[in-house]
């Protein structure tokens, strides 16, 4: 299948399971459905546990909604990965001191390691890598504030990746821009 039929295919079956489904069960569905594997296994409710509180340079320039969302499968921390991504990062958040890295991020929750993306751009691994390497980056802005300039690009690299796979998903595209302009000194 190429990627206009899976695009094709993934939006039909998405918009079924909006219509027809609670928020947990469609997030279960697709995760099915593309071949999605979370890393851990949060054995609850994403929805009933709080996001962790967001350092401040974080909340001041990721102000869009999807930024706290739990449950929207293109949110940073909507998906499986996302969600288990921050929560065991934000566990082990005092080993993320000045100087973490995306890596570091990718290093607590088992991730995707080094920073190829393998041969074929149509593999299953391209999809499920880059959902872990952006839910890595906005991890660690979110619990510390800084993002080290190679796991800024890997995380935009990311990013890409998931916009030529799902295409231009408006949570995708705004965590994009957001992410190209983000800078480590605040107020830039």
């Amino acid at each position: 299948m190429n990627t206009t039929e899976r695009k094709r295919e993934y939006s039909s079956f998405l918009a079924f399971t909006v219509r027809f489904t609670t928020p947990d069960r469609k997030a279960a569905i697709v995760r099915q459905n593309i071949g999605s594997q979370p890393v851990l296994n949060h054995g609850g409710n994403m929805e009933d546990e709080q996001l962790p509180v967001a350092h401040e340079n974080f909340a001041r320039h990721f102000t869009a909604p999807i930024y706290e969302e739990q449950a929207d499968e293109f949110a940073p921390f909507g998906s499986d990965e996302g969600w288990d991504t921050l929560q065991a990062a934000a566990e082990k958040r005092t080993e993320l001191l000045d100087g973490a890295t995306v890596a570091d991020v990718l290093d607590i929750v088992d991730g995707p390691a080094g920073d190829e993306w393998g041969d074929s751009p149509d593999a299953e691994e391209w999809y499920s890598d880059a959902t872990f390497v952006a839910a890595a980056a906005f991890t660690l802005l979110r619990l510390t504030g800084q993002i080290d300039e190679i796991g800024r690009e890997r995380g935009l690299e990311a990013l890409d990746i998931l916009i030529e796979y799902f295409g231009e998903e408006p949570e995708l595209r705004q965590q994009k821009n957001d992410l190209e302009r983000w800078s480590n000194i605040p107020g830039h």
